[in-house]
């Protein structure tokens, strides 16, 4: 019996420092999958010496340096885009209105709209910049049809000016019907379109601060205070992504305008009608990748400037 406890003491000795190994090994394996997702690691491997196959019905990838198209698949095609429409409504309501801290009345018209809401009040008041927070980070319908009013008096007027500066940035393909992408007749974009829109878009500093947000906590009066996530997973996961805009809805399905720098490249991915956020972004990493792969062919000088004067490849 004597020999039998120590031999089982002996054995349990001998097998400890394995154990503990085991253990160690185990809990690094997982620290590093969290450091290279959370902070910024690449995207799964793909291989880039082909184009990608993506579930998108439309998709994108495009030097944000110089508006060459690096990867296309129906580039061209009329598909509704949900909430990536925001992205034009806040490039607009940044360029005409110069004060964020302006404050904004709440419009009849805006409360109790579908889609995403903040939450607001007829006759609410609250500043543009927590409007532009809850439009582009909660993507709040009722925040879209109140900066539309206060910019242009009503969301009608409002599309107008839409369509007048997606005709100056040569974005053919685009028609707005309202600010919010809500489901509306003739209301559609392009995924060069909507490509070019992001890269226009992340000129503007205060634009970029508003498309990189995960969180962001909105506050109004009396003592309103709502905070947001961000549906943009690929935003939130990967610290190499630096915005811009999810859009889903029962006609667009998942749609997305992203931005990030890979391997040094600057890239906008755009992709239209995927059929869930999972192959959304997957797909998105797969564009990534390749675009990179396609960058680092790029001459650097003397590259169109345009999106109309690249020659964009063909995506299965």
């Amino acid at each position: 019996m004597v020999v039998r406890q120590g031999t089982s003491g002996s054995l349990v000795r001998r097998r400890s420092p394995l154990l503990l190994t085991i253990l160690v090994l185990l809990v690094a394996a997982v620290v590093a999958t969290v450091l290279l997702v959370r902070g910024g690691g690449a995207p799964p491997r793909h291989d880039v010496t082909r184009s990608p196959s993506v579930q998108a019905w439309a998709a994108v990838v495009m030097d944000a340096r110089t508006g060459a198209v690096l990867y296309a698949k129906a580039p061209d095609r009329h598909l509704p885009m949900a909430s990536c429409t925001k992205i034009m409504t806040a490039l607009l309501v940044l360029a005409r209105v110069p004060d964020l801290d302006a404050s904004a009345i709440v419009p009849q018209d805006a409360v109790g709209q579908p889609g995403a809401r903040l939450g607001l009040h007829v006759g609410d008041r609250i500043t543009i910049r927590n409007l532009l927070l809850g439009l582009m980070v909660r993507s709040a319908t009722d925040c879209a049809i109140t900066l539309a009013g206060y910019v242009a008096n009503d969301e009608p007027k409002f599309a107008l000016l839409m369509n007048a500066r997606a005709a100056t940035l040569g974005l053919r393909d685009t028609h707005y019907s309202n600010a919010s992408g809500i489901k509306i007749a003739n209301h559609y974009t392009s995924a060069r379109d909507l490509a070019e829109l992001g890269r226009v878009a992340m000129r503007d500093a205060r634009f970029r601060d508003l498309a990189r947000r995960v969180y962001a906590t909105v506050t109004w009066p009396p003592d309103h205070s709502v905070r947001l996530h961000s549906h943009n997973i690929l935003n939130e996961t990967y610290a190499w992504v630096d915005g811009i805009k999810t859009g889903a809805s029962e006609s667009a399905r998942c749609c997305l305008a992203a931005s990030g720098t890979f391997k040094g490249r600057r890239l906008i991915v755009a992709t239209l009608r995927e059929p869930d956020r999972a192959q959304e972004m997957r797909d998105a990493l797969k564009l990534f990748a390749f675009g990179a792969a396609q960058a680092r062919a790029t001459p650097p000088a003397g590259a169109p400037t345009g999106p109309s004067s690249a020659a964009p490849a063909t995506g299965t």
